[in-house]
């Protein structure tokens, strides 16, 4: 981004932008910004329909591979409030 460099956009000095040459800046970067998000109006990405895969084949196979598990671990009862030593008092 390249910026003026006029004599009437710095302070006496010169040194330093006056506040015209900071509102120049700043009205600069606003517009690049605004260039970056501009919404744009892309066509949306069409996916294939799953008309080609047989649904069958899928519950099928679902249906083979699906297995209950059990768990060799041992099993311990549920703490409730009246065996908490908190709720005693």
């Amino acid at each position: 981004m390249e910026t003026d460099n006029d004599r009437i956009l710095f302070t006496n000095h010169g040194l330093h932008k006056n506040k015209l040459g900071k509102w120049l800046v700043h009205c600069q970067i606003v517009n690049f910004l605004y260039s970056i998000f501009e919404p744009r109006d892309y066509p949306p990405i069409s996916l294939g329909w799953y008309e080609t895969q047989n649904y069958n084949d899928l519950t099928q196979e679902e249906d083979q591979t699906s297995v209950t598990r059990n768990s060799s671990r041992t099993k311990r009862r549920p703490v409730t409030r009246s065996d908490d030593f908190l709720w005693q008092f």
